[in-house]
């Protein structure tokens, strides 16, 4: 009776957590990077504009001017879906919901057989602290499903499997990313499978479980490997070159800062409480054979982070990565498995220590308390506490305040600014105004032709050549390819542009005869035909003024 109370409390709490994106009460505020500026608004571009299911070759409108439907998402995964059918902020908040929500019901499922394999009232507990991480919104549940994908494993591994874990593998691809987290999950199941099997049997239930997750992941991410293998579509991708700075101490540093903080997409939070404890439980294990599994996730833990800084780190590998464009290109993100590493990890510990209850059911509150709270400074989501609780954020903004589109409507109605027409932006992202059905020379996107990089890059040459480090991130990662402002990116307070120096022949040739920036660009006064200011009355909004320039 003891341990429905804590599952219900749990549950309770939960649901508490998620309560933002209800909507009864309030506008919930989501995270602006990699998410409102990005994802959220691809996805509703697709759906409303009638772009989910065309053909590679055929264009998507809006960003960029125009990319090919091949350089972005398939419109066969869960959460992308959502957006054709239903409305933006209830397909996003629908998206959040599942996601917590299959993270909590999948660790309960894992950690009651197999880490405490007894109804243990800490279960619920800690599947509720898991379940509070920040899950990165546009991976859906790569992150936040990998329990109860290493649950449905171990049980056909372990010979417990039916037909709902074999169900479970055939659809997990279709609600999750191949290059977000799965092959490297993968990659870490097969090293387990390989060590840990079974009086050195091939065992074949296991071989097709992959097999199947495989073809699945194929068909669902049929566009991946349509880019890749069929298409013949020069990707911006392959002039990236992300050479490493660090010599052997700067390694060890940002390892140690590494270990410590995680990734801001895939952020455990398992600093300090969830930290202090497996590394005390470290000191006092004494049979290493007894504690096999927990020194293999002790293993995935220390090469995760050491492989992330040894090679995009050290600078003596540079040598090898100007003679490969896929080690440049691909992203290997074995940190990925971080957060589902540290809670089997703190699980282990707290098994094995055998605490005092009460001792365990406060340190497991503290870091449920630190989930709800602990992401003020870190650019990750947390729409329970930005929603309630920093009414002034500068990481999070509703849906509605985000995009504008009161304010932006009234723009292109006395602009006269049609289907034909496009702009470029400048201190803002240009996806708000993709939103809003207006094209833009640039962009920020994951993938995207080389030639639109090439094309900002020849009108903004002057500004990047002012400053080295923008330069060179351009010219080498080139992910944020629109209009920029060497003096605004210095100092982002400035109160006004003294001298943006772009090519305004390209930009007509191309034509654009627009400029939005979110700061007065005085040098531009004199050379554009005419310039408007407009100030948003909605105080709440992320665009507070703009000043368009017509060219």
């Amino acid at each position: 009776m003891k341990n429905n109370k804590v599952f219900y409390f749990s549950v309770f709490i939960l649901l508490v957590y998620l309560s933002p994106y209800y909507n009864f009460f309030t506008e919930c505020k989501i995270l602006i990077g990699d998410n409102l500026n990005q994802h959220v608004a691809i996805n509703k571009i697709l759906a409303h504009s009638e772009s989910l299911f065309l053909d590679a070759e055929e264009i998507v409108p809006y960003l960029m001017g125009g990319v090919q439907r091949g350089f972005l998402k398939s419109e066969i995964n869960f959460s992308v879906l959502t957006y054709n059918f239903l409305d933006v902020n209830f397909a996003y908040s629908l998206n959040r919901i599942l996601l917590h929500l299959v993270a909590f019901f999948g660790i309960l499922l894992l950690l009651k057989r197999y880490i405490f394999k007894e109804n243990n009232p800490l279960i619920p507990l800690i599947s509720l602290g898991f379940s509070t991480l920040p899950f990165f919104t546009n991976g859906f549940l790569t992150i936040a499903g990998q329990p109860l994908l290493l649950f449905t494993y171990l049980n056909i591994f372990n010979k417990k499997d039916n037909f709902k874990d074999w169900l479970i593998i055939a659809l997990f691809p279709f609600f999750s990313s191949l290059i977000l987290g799965n092959i490297f999950f993968h990659f870490f199941l097969t090293i387990y499978v390989t060590i840990f099997r079974k009086y050195y049997k091939i065992n074949l239930k296991i071989i097709f479980s992959f097999l199947l997750f495989a073809m699945s992941t194929v068909v669902c991410e049929y566009r991946l490997f349509e880019l890749f293998f069929f298409l013949d579509f020069e990707s911006f991708r392959s002039e990236m070159l992300r050479l490493g700075t660090l010599n052997f101490k700067g390694f060890l540093g940002t390892s140690l800062i590494f270990l410590k903080d995680g990734h801001r997409h895939f952020a455990s939070l398992h600093f300090p409480i969830i930290l202090a404890l497996v590394f005390y439980y470290l000191t006092t294990i004494r049979n290493f054979k007894a504690n096999a599994q927990f020194y293999f996730l002790l293993f995935v833990l220390i090469f995760a982070i050491l492989f992330e800084n040894f090679f995009y780190g050290l600078s003596i590998l540079n040598p090898i990565k100007y003679f490969s464009n896929f080690l440049n290109s691909f992203t290997f993100r074995f940190y990925s498995i971080l957060p589902l590493v540290w809670y089997l990890l703190f699980s282990i510990s707290i098994r094995n220590l055998k605490l005092n209850i009460k001792f365990s059911y406060i340190i497991c509150f503290f870091i449920v308390i630190n989930n709800f709270f602990g992401t003020f400074n870190l650019s990750a989501e947390n729409s329970f506490y930005h929603t309630y609780f920093n009414k002034n954020s500068k990481t999070h903004f509703s849906i509605d305040n985000y995009y504008s589109e009161s304010f932006i409507c009234k723009i292109k109605g006395d602009l006269k600014i049609n289907s034909s027409s496009k702009a470029a932006t400048v201190g803002f992202p240009s996806v708000i105004l993709n939103y809003n059905d207006i094209n833009t020379i640039g962009g920020f996107l994951n993938n995207y032709p080389l030639q639109k990089k090439k094309l900002i890059s020849s009108v903004i040459i002057k500004e990047l050549e002012k400053n080295n480090i923008l330069y060179e991130k351009f010219k080498n990662y080139g992910v944020y390819c629109e209009i920029q402002s060497e003096e605004l990116n210095s100092n982002s307070s400035i109160k006004e542009i003294k001298n943006l120096e772009i090519d305004l022949e390209i930009l007509n040739k191309e034509g654009c005869n627009f400029l939005f920036s979110i700061k007065p660009i005085i040098n531009l006064k004199n050379t554009c035909k005419n310039s408007f200011v407009y100030k948003n009355t909605n105080l709440d909004s992320y665009l507070k003024d703009l000043y368009v320039y017509v060219f």
